[in-house]
């Protein structure tokens, strides 16, 4: 059926159904109207008017995108959408709503909002992304960060990007930036070989697909990430301009002093940025970092110490993480004078139990002996738990000494301070020089941090301010 006017064109059509043995007539309406210069009909593109249906069905929702016609003749701005939703509602014809414009830059303000809604009706809209160049590279060859027919492109967790250099028969490997990281592949159809690969991706894990097509089938690869820190060091405070030293280091633990990281960089006023994926167990995590001067610490994308100051200082902050790589991203700056800086992260979960150290075969600890250094009990483990006792109102100390092998931050914890006592934590050096304490109010835990030091011998005096417990331990732990 068909009727047919000057201006506009009906197409009628229905279709019966049967829903639940009630007999169901569907029918729909499509109106086309000619094109207008500079106007925001739909033109060629035609619309849907409405539907008619006889019998009872659920009502339904649905929308339509209608664009602008664009011709020689038509000054409308390409970017303008014309909007027509459309009511499908049971046994009648919903009227369809007078549409509007909805013009691009306009309605990135409110002046320019688009509207009315209505109701109970779906609308679409686009982001239109701004165009703008950011980078290229490559060029005709079999070179590095040369290519010969790519086909595939895919970006990896840590950001980097995987290309399928299908007739060099190879795949490299770049970060965001394009700088080449590597490739592998070779032709042929043994392992790690290919025949015109023309696809890859990149799992959540760091797995990298390949379609190696030519040879009609899918190759998997695993990644191992580097060892070591991916290091960026600027000439000035703010990670600004181009690195000028670009380098490998084995770990964040630099005592720069007066001195420069490294050649180029000045021993004032630098900056440095490193990067490393590093395998951790599903946990809880302590993250210490010490720094003179400003330092960030990113886990992931997860923010987790931001000091950004001169200053000559220890922080400390914790995270779970989940099994599987994780990426470390710290950055710190140098104003003047000496510079240092240090990373390091321990495991945390259940302490582990052990006997009370004055039971410990391994350790020699006698009462009063401990009240003194010379009869400190010791060594003392990184990372274990010791318990001892303050057993009587005469027992005012007891000292501990640990052997640290290597310079490093030393931590330490006095827990589990019986109830109505107050115990506090100092930190002694190799001579019994004061180096630092804690001291919270009552049986509070007891926290240090300090360093790095030098390595040798140290000493942890647990010293009793009030009350005392013979049948009750305190837990300490220290690490280093």
């Amino acid at each position: 059926m068909m009727e047919q006017s000057a201006s506009t064109v009906r197409h009628n059509r229905s279709w019966h159904e049967n829903h639940a043995g009630t007999a169901v007539t569907w029918q729909w309406q499509r109106i086309q109207q000619p094109m207008q210069s500079n106007s925001a009909h739909i033109g060629d593109l035609g619309r849907w008017k409405g539907f008619v249906c006889t019998g009872t069905v659920l009502a339904l929702m649905l929308g339509f995108i209608v664009h602008s016609p664009v011709s020689g003749a038509d000054t409308a701005p390409a970017v303008n959408r014309l909007f027509v939703p459309v009511a499908l509602r049971s046994v009648r014809t919903v009227p369809v709503p007078v549409p509007w414009q909805c013009a691009e830059p306009a309605n990135e303000t409110s002046q320019g909002a688009c509207g009315p809604l209505l109701t109970g009706v779906w609308y679409y809209d686009y982001i239109t992304p701004p165009g703008t160049f950011l980078a290229r590279w490559g060029s005709l060859g079999v070179g590095d960060g040369q290519f010969w027919f790519p086909c595939g492109v895919a970006v990896a967790p840590d950001g980097t990007l995987y290309v399928a250099d299908t007739d060099n028969d190879r795949v490299q490997r770049f970060s965001a930036t394009g700088a080449f990281l590597g490739k592998w592949g070779s032709p042929g159809a043994g392992d790690g070989q290919f025949w015109y690969p023309c696809g890859v991706a990149v799992a959540p894990d760091g797995t990298v697909y390949v379609a190696d097509t030519g040879n009609d089938r899918i190759q998997a690869f695993g990644i191992a990430y580097p060892t070591t820190w991916r290091g960026e060091y600027f000439a000035n405070r703010w990670l600004a301009e181009r690195p000028i030293l670009i380098r490998q280091d084995a770990a964040l633990d630099f005592q720069w002093g007066t001195g420069s990281p490294g050649s180029g960089v000045p021993a004032d006023n630098f900056s440095a940025r490193w990067q490393r994926y590093v395998p951790f167990a599903a946990s809880r995590y302590r993250f210490t970092v010490f720094a003179d001067d400003g330092v960030r610490l990113w886990v992931d994308d997860t923010l987790l110490i931001e000091q950004w100051q001169e200053q000559v200082a220890s922080y400390a902050a914790e995270i779970s993480l989940s099994a599987g790589y994780h990426r470390l991203l710290l950055e710190y700056y140098e104003a003047g004078g000496s510079a240092a800086l240090q990373l390091r992260w321990t495991q945390l979960g259940p302490w582990r139990e052990f006997l009370p150290v004055i039971k410990r075969a391994s350790v020699a600890c006698r009462e009063p002996d401990n009240d003194r250094r010379e009869g400190a009990c010791g060594p003392l483990l990184s990372g274990q738990v010791y318990r001892d006792y303050i057993s009587s109102s005469s027992d005012e100390c007891d000292w501990f000494y640990f052997d640290m092998p290597v310079a490093h931050t030393i931590e330490a914890w006095l827990r589990e301070i019986p109830s109505g006592c107050d115990y506090d934590l100092y930190l002694r050096g190799p001579t019994g020089n004061h180096l630092t304490s804690s001291a919270q109010p009552g049986n509070k835990d007891e926290h240090i941090s300090w360093g790095p030091l030098p390595a040798g011998r140290y000493y942890l005096l647990v010293v009793r301010i009030e009350g005392w417990h013979a049948h009750v331990p305190y837990a300490l732990r220290v690490e280093y």
